[in-house]
């Protein structure tokens, strides 16, 4: 009889393996696990503790809810696909074992401080069709290197340098960054 679910939910649930979802649910489902909203195309929230190194989103699903992935422990890489459009804010934020991620040719939405605080994160890669984000050494971008939107915490290196095009930044873009001593950002305005 669940209706409406608002926010995060489950953000804080770090043990939480998985959700079941009643099949007579007129708004939500769940598959093998994963909340999402009843036609499938909003991905609600994957359990923090959920077993598994990786998973793959379903080509249903054109938007992830804010928290989606947060603080989950499991997970080393995510391939986000082409039907995917809007990531909420703080999509992976604090999770403790993802490396890579993998954005395909869709997304155009970003929700602040999504790649945040993740202190196992080495790169984030753009497909070079992607006309909103783009990607350079692994920093993400948009497509015009106008915006720095996120910095992988754990990226190799202690210097970093924003490129003369980059404009301004997101929030947290450094969030949780382990191996930064000095970062320029001169033409930041």
């Amino acid at each position: 009889s669940v209706t409406s679910i608002s926010g995060a939910p489950f953000s804080n649930s770090n043990t939480l393996t998985a959700i079941s979802v009643n099949v007579s649910n007129p708004n939500y489902s769940s598959l093998s696990g994963v909340l999402f909203n009843k036609t499938h195309t909003e991905l609600i929230v994957y359990p923090a503790s959920k077993p598994g190194t990786t998973y793959v989103i379903p080509s249903s699903v054109t938007s992830t809810r804010y928290y989606a992935f947060a603080v989950n422990k499991n997970l080393t890489s995510m391939n986000l696909p082409n039907t995917l459009t809007t990531l909420g804010g703080q999509t992976f934020i604090s999770s403790l074992a993802l490396s890579t991620v993998n954005i395909g040719t869709g997304l155009t939405n970003l929700g602040e401080q999504s790649f945040a605080w993740i202190p196992t994160l080495t790169s984030i890669n753009v497909d070079a069709s992607n006309t909103s984000f783009a990607s350079i050494g692994g920093v993400l971008y948009d497509k015009n290197i106008s915006k720095l939107w996120a910095y992988p915490a754990n990226k190799a290196g202690t210097s970093y340098t924003a490129p003369s095009t980059v404009t301004s930044t997101a929030y947290t873009v450094f969030g949780g960054a382990r191996n930064l001593e000095t970062v320029d950002l001169t033409p930041v305005a």
